[in-house]
């Protein structure tokens, strides 16, 4: 489902129709609180705190990130794949052994 994902309570709803809840109702029950309380969630009218909004990302499979900021995240540094490292025996190259009676 694509929508307006400009703010964190459009990005709630669209989270919790994409993960098979057909209303605001069913979502709220699953929370674990009132229908007016998701309403407001989702109206832009209040902001969940942090756990309210771990368990909205536990319940849709979305990211708290992507719920607060719409973007998803850069893969971190560890994950990135380091260039590749010349040959060490390539003549030539930096790093490569000197040749015998060079």
């Amino acid at each position: 489902m694509q929508s307006d994902q400009s703010t964190v309570g459009s990005r709630i709803h669209e989270a919790l129709r994409d993960a098979g809840f057909p209303t605001l109702s069913s979502f709220a029950r699953a929370l674990d609180i009132e229908v007016s309380q998701l309403w407001k969630y989702v109206n832009d009218k209040r902001v969940p705190g942090p756990q309210r909004l771990s368990r909205i990302a536990d319940l849709t499979g979305r990211s708290m990130y992507w719920l607060t900021t719409g973007r998803h995240p850069s893969p971190p540094l560890d994950d990135a794949v380091p260039p590749d490292e010349p040959d060490e025996g390539a003549p030539g190259e930096v790093g490569a052994a000197p040749r015998a009676g060079a």
